[in-house]
C-alpha cells in the first residue's frame, strides 16, 4: 500500500456528488443525515482497521488515516449537498 501525497478535495467532493446522483437515479426514497453519518462512521473505522494492518510505518499510517478522514469528510459533504438540493435529505 502506498501513501498519496495529498488528497484532491474537488475530486472527493465531486465523487460524493456523483454517487448521490447515481443513487438518486435508482432510488426514489429519502435518507437522513443520521443514516449517512452512520455509514460514514462504519466506513471510517473499517478503513482505519485496514490501514493499521498494513505494513506501513507508524508515521505513514497516521498520514494515510489523516488523508482518509479528510477525503471522507469531503465525499460525505458532496453526498449530503446533492441530496439536500434534491429535497431527499432529512435532517
Amino acid at each position: 500500500m502506498t501513501t498519496k501525497n495529498d488528497i484532491n478535495p474537488i475530486q472527493a467532493y465531486c465523487e460524493g456528488q456523483f454517487r448521490a446522483a447515481f443513487v438518486s437515479c435508482i432510488s426514489s426514497g429519502v435518507i437522513s443525515e443520521k443514516q449517512i453519518d452512520a455509514v460514514k462512521e462504519y466506513t471510517s473505522k473499517e478503513r482505519e482497521s485496514i490501514i493499521e494492518r498494513s505494513g506501513l510505518s507508524g508515521q505513514e499510517k497516521d498520514e494515510m488515516k489523516r488523508q482518509w478522514k479528510q477525503w471522507l469528510e469531503l465525499y460525505t459533504k458532496g453526498v449530503k449537498d446533492r441530496l439536500r438540493n434534491e429535497g431527499r435529505l432529512l435532517p
